[in-house]
């Protein structure tokens, strides 16, 4: 990662770790407050290059994943994760995942998995994002830059989800979105490279329907027939 990458990453997981702090020391008395900026403080100047292993990483993911299949979470890896997954060299330290959560109990139970997986999240945020179907973040306790993305599934992301396929990675099955679900997102989001990758991988195992539906469903239609008919696609 580039110094200037690096320099826009750190700086968007601190925005992500003041709205943290925010949220959470609501209605604190004066003298709290400042014991809750001493320790932000010490937050800020603790920034460095963290161990970014794919070792590490890898761990934490795995361990992430199986707790989501022990408590019967039913999800999907999406977003960068997803794209490495298939097959395209890249570096993301951003794990997103759709989740299907239907109530308060289920709910809780995953953010008992997101703390025990070492992730920093606000009940708050997760509520929120739960109500309105959006999408609430974790930053990783010991990496700074490694951040948990969840997506509580809409409707669209619901079909997504039932037509996730498993992958095995070190005996351990993982969900992915297929990459029909994948390139549409890709293109809405401005990953257009990760899109032309996935398109010249699979252009001869593709469901061309299913992606163009989905693609006229997220208002990117035009946008996927430029990437199929360029001559470089």
């Amino acid at each position: 990662m580039g110094v200037k990458l690096e320099r826009m990453y750190y700086y968007g997981r601190l925005v992500d770790k003041i709205a943290l702090e925010i949220r959470q020391t609501r209605g604190l008395s004066p003298e709290d407050m400042l014991n809750e900026m001493v320790r932000f403080l010490s937050f800020f100047s603790s920034l460095r290059k963290d161990d970014c292993s794919w070792e590490k990483l890898k761990d934490i993911f795995l361990g992430l994943i199986r707790r989501l299949d022990e408590e019967k979470i039913l999800y999907a890896v999406t977003g960068g994760f997803a794209v490495v997954m298939y097959g395209r060299p890249r570096t993301t330290l951003d794990v997103d995942i759709i989740v299907d959560v239907n109530d308060i109990t289920e709910l809780n139970k995953l953010l008992d998995i997101a703390k025990a997986s070492g992730f920093m999240v606000s009940d708050y945020d997760f509520m929120l994002a739960f109500r309105e179907r959006s999408r609430a973040v974790g930053i990783h306790s010991e990496i700074l830059v490694f951040r948990l993305d969840i997506v509580f599934a809409s409707e669209i992301d619901k079909e997504r989800l039932r037509r996730a396929r498993s992958y095995h990675i070190e005996c351990t099955p993982v969900r992915i979105v297929r990459v029909e679900d994948l390139i549409p997102y890709l293109i809405m989001y401005g990953k257009i490279e990760d899109a032309l990758f996935l398109l010249r991988k699979y252009r001869d195992t593709i469901d061309l329907a299913l992606m163009e539906n989905l693609s006229r469903r997220l208002g990117v239609y035009e946008k996927l027939m430029k990437l199929l008919t360029r001559p470089d696609g």
